[in-house]
């Protein structure tokens, strides 16, 4: 199975929208950020392993997190 990146791409974002409806508003931009990180993580995290990697690490590199990344 051949997965674009465009495909991975709209999973990790519709993951957030639907993440973000389940904000308390106003939402600050951390929250944000982080929901982003937690949604982005899990579907690259999910291909990794279904391509045969353990885990995103094993296959790609760190996950930086962007929240605290300089």
């Amino acid at each position: 199975m051949t997965v674009k990146s465009e495909d991975l791409w709209e999973k990790a974002k519709s993951r957030f929208y639907t993440s973000l409806r389940n904000l308390s508003q106003p939402m600050s931009l951390e929250e944000m950020a982080r929901t982003w990180d937690v949604c982005a993580h899990a579907v690259f995290s999910g291909y990794t392993q279904h391509i045969g990697g353990e885990c995103f690490s094993s296959t790609v590199g760190t996950w930086e997190n962007c929240v605290t990344a300089s």
